[in-house]
């Protein structure tokens, strides 16, 4: 049994809707610190499972944990503790702003009344910046949104989520850059987030990351494995896992169906919270400031 503190514990996670199962039943134990893809084919549920683990939207049986919260009952710390990127229609950027407005504005709704807002020249923008783009030049902040590629648009919008200090990170859709060496410049990114060597800046809403936080997990989803770098752990939103003869690297993910755990066997004791609230809540879709973050510890594998 892991000893590592999870940052996701869902177990017979299940969405119904009036068209059938959107995703589910899927058992997943998530480590903190660790990064996870999310493979299906578009309509296969994979946003929505997204945005249940972050908080976003109801779930209709099962049972599921974010860092200890279990929902429903605690989605306003499921929120508060994660952050989203690349959403369609959730965090779109507007066409008609500038980097610059972009990221002022939302420094200056993050950061406290008696702080000053961080500028885009100050280091802690820049240095959030510089951990989503890597060695990819930051784009000019004057331009407008609508000029930027999608890679730099994409990247920009993790930057904006990571300025919230979130301890989850969820990212969808990254198969909608169209070339493959996109795809992977974001992969890479989201690698490096969760591989040890990066701390997200402390900003905003802090000044130093406190003793025993949890380091920053992320979860992205593709619409299949070979979009993704083969290193990459994943699951599918309906319960399924890799079989160990195409991932022999990794054994923790053969405990047992739709289980992502390192070598973790599911608790049948862990706590049902099956009642639903009646409407989706997206409020928040971007996350909110939190406490600091600790050196993410680095992967094996």
């Amino acid at each position: 049994m892991t000893t590592e503190p999870l940052a996701i514990r869902a177990r017979d996670l299940l969405l119904e809707s009036s068209r059938g199962t959107v995703y589910g039943p899927v058992d997943l134990d998530v480590p903190a610190g660790r990064l996870l893809g999310l493979v299906s084919p578009e309509g296969g549920g994979r946003t929505s499972l997204l945005l249940t683990l972050a908080g976003r939207m109801r779930f209709s049986s099962g049972s599921l944990q974010v860092f200890g919260h279990p929902l429903p009952r605690a989605t306003g710390q499921a929120q508060r503790h994660s952050a989203l990127a690349n959403f369609a229609d959730i965090d779109d950027l507007d066409d008609g702003l500038t980097p610059r407005e972009i990221l002022t504005e939302r420094a200056g709704l993050l950061a406290p009344l008696w702080r000053r807002v961080p500028r885009w020249q100050d280091p802690q923008i820049l240095a959030t910046l510089e951990l989503a783009f890597g060695e990819r030049p930051i784009p000019d902040p004057d331009v407008h949104v609508w000029e930027l590629s999608p890679l730099d648009t994409t990247l920009l919008q993790i930057a904006i989520a990571l300025m919230g200090d979130p301890l989850l990170l969820v990212v969808d859709d990254i198969d909608a850059l169209h070339h493959p060496s996109d795809q992977l410049t974001v992969w890479r990114t989201l690698q490096r987030l969760t591989d040890g060597s990066t701390t997200v800046p402390a900003t905003y809403a802090r000044r130093a990351a406190p003793e025993g936080r949890p380091p920053l997990t992320v979860i992205a989803s593709a619409a299949a494995p070979d979009l993704m770098p083969p290193e990459v752990d994943w699951v599918d939103p309906h319960g399924t896992i890799p079989a160990a003869p195409d991932r022999p690297d990794h054994p923790e993910l053969t405990d047992g169906p739709g289980t992502y755990a390192a070598g973790h066997a599911p608790d049948t004791d862990a706590p049902d919270d099956t009642d639903t609230p009646d409407t989706d809540d997206l409020d928040g879709a971007a996350g909110h400031p939190t406490p600091g973050l600790t050196p993410v510890p680095a992967q094996e594998g």
